[in-house]
């Protein structure tokens, strides 16, 4: 944990994804990842480079760039299918979150929505499964699933 709090300060991303059904787009993270392995967690998140395009702020437009890259690698969603205007930026978090007693989070995470029905090809590297889930089943599933296995790296459970 020691070195969780010794770290420094860092940028990422949540992404939130919608269908047109308003069904949430919640995945589990490959067993391989070093943080929250196996959990489930929001649709993609992920870390900003420091790179001049990845730090525009106004709009968030840079951090919409990265996000819009990870949606196409992490989840395999067709280029011409998602655009940087489907993004929308919600929020800026500041959180920190233990994932064991090494690795975890410490970030200004930014919050971005996504509602589009997409075709999904997710990355096995990164995620192990994934599902669509009504705000029923969110609550059900946030409540019911062991907690070892449902925890998210921006350590966020729907109310």
């Amino acid at each position: 944990m020691h070195t969780l709090f010794a770290g420094l300060l860092h940028r990422g991303f949540s992404v939130v994804l919608f269908n047109t059904k308003n069904q949430l787009l919640v995945q589990q993270r490959a067993d391989v990842n070093y943080t929250f392995p196996g959990h489930f967690t929001d649709s993609c998140s992920s870390h900003s480079l420091h790179t001049p395009d990845a730090l525009e702020e106004k709009e968030a437009v840079g951090v919409r760039r990265v996000a819009l890259r990870h949606l196409q690698a992490e989840l395999g969603i067709p280029q011409e299918q998602i655009s940087i205007q489907d993004i929308i930026f919600m929020n800026r978090i500041y959180h920190r979150s233990p994932s064991d007693d090494i690795w975890g989070e410490y970030e200004i995470g930014y919050l971005l929505l996504v509602r589009k029905d997409l075709t999904l090809s997710p990355d096995a590297r990164e995620v192990k499964s994934y599902r669509y889930m009504r705000q029923r089943m969110c609550r059900n599933f946030w409540t019911e699933e062991p907690v070892e296995k449902r925890g998210s790296p921006h350590g966020s459970e729907p109310s």
